[in-house]
């Protein structure tokens, strides 16, 4: 398969194999002959050829996944440099115009996210045809399409938009001391990420907070966090009396 063109990785195409699919299950429908060991033999033909274009046509359509997503990865590696840059070295009256250029990587995301549901190419890739390694890849490529079909492009633009602000109104009210400078800014924000929070418990089933950690560590959940909390509390409870002894030992 990683000989084949990625010229031939298209929806056309992809169109075609699912027709050739749909004519061949017609023609095994129809087989008639008299001569039963004809008729069997023909109809395995057939069917053999039903099979590999299965795997024809999943094999495409997740390599054409794949594609689209590590488009979208690299599109995030580009919006990560672009906010470190901004973070950093660029000059604070900057800002509105990364504002413009972060939006239009989102637009480019919206474009991918589009293309994947509008081809309905997750329908399309028949999961237990791929690998151990492949199936993961798949369902990990599912939660970040979900994400982007739950919460509207409107939301995560505008909320990619307030992190910026909120960024450079609280090194400003860092620097005065005066919190009320990004209070109204921040205020947006976190009332934003609430709202994505509901959108994705009523999707997922799960917890809103829950929901919110998925997008940074799958690995991790509520119940797992109080346990580790539950640990670190215990060692401060049994280690804190020990360390301000010595402190005071100290000075």
């Amino acid at each position: 398969w990683h000989h084949i063109s990625l010229e031939f990785l298209n929806t056309r195409n992809l169109e075609i194999m699912d027709e050739m699919s749909w004519h061949v299950k017609k023609i095994i429908e129809k087989i008639n002959s008299t001569n039963i060991e004809v008729y069997i033999f023909t109809k395995e033909i057939f069917l053999d050829a039903l099979i590999v274009i299965h795997l024809f046509v999943t094999k495409m359509t997740y390599l054409k996944l794949k594609n689209l997503f590590e488009e979208q990865s690299l599109l995030n590696d580009i919006n990560g440099i672009l906010s470190w840059d901004m973070a950093t070295y660029m000059p604070p009256k900057s800002r509105n115009q990364r504002k413009k250029q972060i939006k239009v990587l989102y637009d480019y995301k919206k474009n991918i996210f589009n293309e994947i549901k509008k081809n309905e190419f997750f329908k399309r890739v028949e999961e237990q045809k791929l690998t151990n390694k492949d199936r993961i890849n798949l369902e990990l490529m599912k939660d970040k399409f979900e994400y982007f079909e739950s919460v509207s492009f409107d939301k995560i633009q505008k909320k990619a938009s307030l992190s910026i602000e909120c960024e450079g109104f609280w090194r400003e009210a860092k620097k005065k001391s005066d919190f009320t400078i990004v209070k109204d800014t921040f205020s947006k924000l976190i009332k934003l990420i609430k709202e994505e929070a509901e959108i994705l418990s009523q999707k997922k089933q799960l917890s809103k907070y829950d929901c919110l950690l998925l997008n940074y560590d799958r690995s991790l959940n509520t119940k797992k966090l109080k346990k580790l909390f539950q640990d670190i509390e215990k060692f401060i409870i049994l280690k804190l009396p020990l360390i301000e002894k010595n402190q005071k030992n100290e000075t």
